[in-house]
């Protein structure tokens, strides 16, 4: 037993000083290059027949038969730009602020709720029975709930890659409530609190 015990150990501590050098996986990067040019392509089909549908509705021109594609195309390369930028990141950045991010995206949907529900503030955008996103003019909209997912994701990893390490990921009082806990309010920010700003 004591051999078995020491075994571990060792592994334990091997596991901690070699770190696993990441390969990118070349076929997922040419899976979603090909989503990407597809939605292009639907975009370059559809947008003039939408552009002409919402200039009827709205009595305007201001939709051009361009109108979508460009805007797709912008959303694309923007995204492009902070997939980059995330993937030359250091993780352990990541895992280091992972607690402030979760943090500044609950207080983004706080502020959104209040903005659009308590100060019906025209920075807050209101659509559809709930309030989403902060409307920030030429610069397009923000969707707090997005940067809330993002913060839950990388504290979530962490707090149980650092639950696996200490033996007790399935321990009910110190990992699973807690992760439920965090799991509800992130629920009652997004859902309830987005719906309960319903204009």
């Amino acid at each position: 037993m004591r051999v078995v015990e020491q075994l571990k150990e060792r592994a334990g501590e091997a596991a901690q000083t070699v770190v696993r050098r990441h390969r990118p996986d070349y076929q997922i990067v040419l899976y979603m290059g090909l989503l990407m040019l597809l939605g292009l392509i639907i975009m370059y089909a559809i947008g003039p027949q939408r552009a002409n549908v919402l200039n009827n509705a709205y009595g305007t021109d201001y939709y051009t038969s361009m109108y979508f594609f460009i805007k797709q195309t912008i959303s694309l390369l923007l995204a492009l730009a902070a997939f980059v930028a995330l993937a030359l990141t250091p993780y352990e950045l990541i895992k280091r602020n992972a607690g402030k991010i979760l943090v500044g995206g609950l207080i983004a949907c706080a502020v959104l709720f209040v903005a659009g529900n308590l100060l019906h503030s025209g920075v807050a955008q209101c659509s559809l029975g709930a309030c989403r996103w902060f409307e920030l003019g030429p610069l397009g909209s923000l969707q707090p709930a997005e940067l809330l997912k993002f913060g839950m994701l990388a504290f979530t990893a962490g707090f149980l890659g650092m639950r696996v390490r200490q033996g007790i990921v399935n321990d009910l009082h110190r990992t699973l409530i807690p992760m439920g806990i965090l799991v509800l309010v992130a629920i009652f920010f997004v859902i309830v609190l987005q719906k309960a700003q319903a204009n």
